[in-house]
């Protein structure tokens, strides 16, 4: 774990400083964006669900509800107050992408058009700007795919273990992340990174994320299974039918039609050029993830 801890500082280091002042320009965005319109309907949903901590809710885990339950505790429950996470979880992740990019063999350029896709995206621009589950998840998915490239480039296999922790706390934040945990496991099979299956620090970092959501899938239980009645009753009565094609015509549109040709030109580079290491398993991993 030393020397993935050496990685991670030499990652840091090699990040642009303009990286950082991207970063701290969305947060400072964020932040005077966020004080122009009130509290967002879900904002004072979640700020009652924290004075009424539980292990699970019946839309969703408790990891964000017992975030803001510290928060509100220390900082109170002031829109200014509320809107700090979100925007410092938005900056975070505009970093972390950057890092991703140079895992990838990015150049400094290319992360630096890598944290201003992410400063622009009105997608993660809108998740960002309010307390949700949703800006948690973002960084979540951020930080695994991080240490998952550094794995892939060779780094401590223990980092298993780190990916297994955060894995679980992704979990009892929102459990849609598990489709990642899914296809990293499906896509695995198909590339040379197969033989990790088998790997004890693999294996234990598996563990680890059940045991850590282990805590959600018991108050379902002993509840009756809410979780799984709101999402059938969501699923028919809520949740309107899109087609394939107009879901991804939605990506594009979410994410903005410049962000949408770098997304197209980056994943033909991902499926494509031979210089990147463990191309075929990016490839599948994508696929899954469709």
């Amino acid at each position: 774990m030393y020397i993935a801890e050496m990685q991670l500082r030499q990652l840091t280091k090699s990040v642009p400083i303009a990286v950082y002042f991207i970063a701290l320009f969305g947060f400072a965005f964020q932040m005077w964006a966020g004080q122009n319109y009130g509290m967002f309907r879900d904002e004072f949903y979640y700020i009652e669900c924290a004075k009424h901590l539980a292990f699970g809710y019946v839309d969703h885990p408790p990891f964000s509800i017992f975030k803001l339950w510290a928060w509100i505790g220390i900082f109170g429950d002031s829109l200014f107050s509320i809107r700090i996470i979100p925007s410092v979880l938005y900056g975070l992740l505009i970093v972390l992408v950057s890092m991703i990019t140079i895992q990838m063999n990015g150049s400094s350029f290319a992360s630096i058009i890598s944290a201003l896709a992410v400063l622009s995206s009105p997608q993660i621009l809108g998740i960002s700007g309010f307390y949700s589950m949703n800006s948690f998840e973002l960084f979540f998915w951020a930080l695994l795919f991080l240490i998952l490239v550094m794995i892939l480039k060779g780094a401590d296999k223990r980092l298993w273990l780190l990916f297994g922790i955060i894995m679980g706390f992704g979990l009892m934040n929102k459990f849609s992340i598990g489709i990642l945990a899914v296809a990293l496991n499906l896509s695995m099979y198909f590339t040379p990174l197969r033989k990790d299956l088998t790997d004890k620090y693999f294996l234990a970092g598996n563990l680890i994320a059940f045991l850590i959501f282990t805590p959600f899938l018991f108050w379902n239980y002993l509840n009756g299974f809410p979780t799984i009645e709101f999402m059938s009753n969501a699923a028919e009565f809520k949740n309107a039918e899109i087609s394939a094609t107009d879901f991804f015509i939605a990506q594009l549109t979410n994410m903005g039609p410049v962000n949408s040709i770098l997304w197209l030109v980056g994943l033909s580079s991902l499926l494509f050029q031979s210089t990147l290491k463990n191309t075929e398993y990016w490839a599948l991993s994508t696929l899954f993830h469709s």
